[in-house]
């Protein structure tokens, strides 16, 4: 073993010690938060007070979806050029949203026509899972209330109109990444500075 590599160990273990929130730990929360968040907004706005009008949701959510994808492969490349250190914790909520993201793509495509009223429901059901995981992964105790009003806007969807499910998108994605991703880029920064 090699200076540079004992130096890498040492910054993992220092990195993992501190609970792996690095500067912009958030970004891809807030990214995606933002996005959806709005979108949902947009959508609720569209079904509630304009003509009926599919299409144009369609291409709201394809839009809003391609923009995302972009502005993530940007990030992504972006930060591929100064990994700093990646840790275990790191690596594991990749997969976890990496793998929310296969099960988002089959509900996408296997929810189509009359069945795509369990769209939201589906997607509300796998996010909240996957931010349960990482709520434990990154040990923040707070966030477990972020999921409690997840799992209680899926119970939700049972007793509104499915005019008003875009609206529950929207409370999931404040309070399931927004939030949360702004605690961890404040986190982040706070630890950058020590």
């Amino acid at each position: 073993m090699n200076e540079q590599e004992s130096l890498r160990i040492i910054s993992e273990m220092i990195s993992t010690a501190r609970g792996n929130i690095r500067k912009g730990a958030g970004k891809h929360f807030l990214l995606w938060g933002y996005l959806i968040f709005m979108a949902s907004i947009a959508h609720f706005v569209l079904i509630n007070f304009t003509a009926p009008g599919g299409k144009r949701i369609g291409f709201l959510w394809l839009g809003v979806t391609a923009f995302g994808i972009l502005l993530s492969v940007i990030i992504g490349f972006r930060d591929h050029r100064n990994p700093g250190v990646v840790t275990y914790i790191g690596s594991i909520s990749l997969r976890i949203w990496a793998g929310f993201l296969v099960c988002l793509a089959a509900i996408m495509i296997l929810l189509r026509g009359e069945a795509g009223w369990y769209t939201y429901p589906a997607i509300t059901f796998i996010y909240t899972y996957a931010l349960y995981i990482s709520t434990a992964l990154y040990k923040i105790r707070w966030m477990y209330l972020s999921v409690a009003i997840c799992a209680a806007c899926l119970l939700l969807y049972n007793f509104v109109a499915f005019s008003y499910y875009p609206l529950l998108m929207a409370l999931t994605m404040l309070v399931g990444n927004i939030l949360p991703g702004h605690y961890l880029n404040y986190k982040g920064k706070e630890r950058s500075n020590v």
